[in-house]
């Protein structure tokens, strides 16, 4: 292919800026066109004789300005910022939950700054709908997803199958174990054990129940090393009995209806405990209904802490203290990742952790 740039020594521009500025004019004009394949940064270094570093800083200045793209294993090629609008999907477990929007949310706020189409796609807490959904992504149709995966490992294969196809993506919420060198962008679960039940400890509480999901993604199982962190300092006089429920079989009509059962399992099991943190916000959500359904009072008799908040918990009687993470600032932050490395597909991968928040209310007694 002919690419000839007037490479000149005795040009007052220093030769990085020549070909940077050279080749923009060039796609410009349209005497290089969208989708055709530009030579390799080998190629160009011998024919204009200067290092492949600086032919490499040039790719780069000018796929940040969106008129290259470079794709592992097969070249760079010309695209147009003007016109080219990437595609981009969202793949979630379901639409509507809260936190589920709040992520959408912060994703939306960052792409529409961008010059970027998004298409959703959901299942219906199907998880395996989901899988589906994630094996059939193909780079033809996007240029890359961000995906709230199930949090069960055994879903990592089609992520790792999509790897495969190189299709970029970034993960939000649930880390899986078994994938290496994936950007991902979650809370600090280990903090948001601790904190949870930390707030238990130090309001007097020594016999505490966990209602908690069978899932054994790397969130979950970082959220209960927490939790065993707190208990494990307390010694003794502490104890944390807890009651699991299935990762894998949700209730899409009501979320909350795990929580509910579970709660009523937990207190068969220990009628004495005095408090009980839920691992999740409609787990939190199905423990206070049933409490109140069975006539327990909150917190008087039984204190309730979850992990995650919904709008409705302020508006509980009592409003419901919780740990909740920075969902919107997650959507953005996985947004604004997945568009860097789009322009930096060498860019090493990262697992961004942001910090969860505890908001005090009033259904955690204090003993002491």
């Amino acid at each position: 292919m002919e690419l000839d740039l007037a490479i000149n020594p005795k040009d007052d521009k220093p030769f990085l800026a020549q070909i940077r500025d050279g080749l923009r004019s060039r796609i410009r004009q349209r005497d290089l066109m969208p989708g055709q394949q530009l030579p390799s940064y080998r190629e160009l270094s011998d024919r204009w004789g200067v290092s492949m570093g600086v032919i490499r800083q040039a790719f780069t200045t000018l796929m940040e300005e969106g008129y290259v793209r470079i794709y592992r294993g097969r070249g760079a090629f010309v695209s147009n910022p003007l016109e080219e609008k990437q595609n981009l999907t969202l793949v979630l477990p379901r639409i509507g939950a809260e936190h589920v929007t709040r992520i959408m949310m912060g994703v939306k706020e960052v792409l529409s700054q961008a010059n970027t189409g998004l298409l959703v796609q959901a299942a219906n807490l199907d998880f395996d709908e989901e899988a589906d959904i994630i094996e059939r992504l193909d780079r033809s149709a996007i240029a890359g997803a961000i995906i709230y995966p199930p949090s069960l490992n055994k879903y990592v294969r089609p992520l790792r199958k999509l790897r495969d196809r190189d299709v970029p993506y970034v993960l939000v919420d649930t880390l899986l174990d078994g994938l290496k060198d994936v950007n991902s962008v979650t809370s600090d679960s280990t903090l948001m054990g601790r904190l949870a039940l930390e707030h238990l400890v130090q309001n007097g509480h020594r016999r505490i129940g966990v209602v908690d999901i069978d899932g054994d993604a790397v969130t979950l199982i970082n959220i209960r090393k927490g939790i065993d962190q707190v208990r494990a300092a307390a010694g003794d006089g502490v104890s944390v009995t807890s009651i699991m429920g299935s990762a894998g079989h949700l209730d899409a009509q009501r979320p909350w209806a795990g929580g509910y059962e579970l709660t009523r399992q937990l207190l068969e099991k220990e009628p004495r405990i005095t408090a009980i943190l839920a691992m999740h916000e409609n787990l939190a959500l199905g423990a206070f209904r049933f409490l109140k359904d069975a006539g327990k009072r909150i917190p008087d008799e039984v204190s309730l802490i979850g992990l995650g908040d919904l709008h409705g918990f302020t508006i509980c009687e009592p409003e419901i203290t919780v740990v909740d993470q920075p969902y919107e600032q997650m959507g953005a932050t996985a947004a604004s990742r997945l568009l860097f490395i789009l322009n930096h597909p060498r860019e090493i991968s990262q697992a961004i952790q942001l910090a969860p928040e505890i908001k005090v209310r009033r259904s955690v007694r204090t003993l002491v």
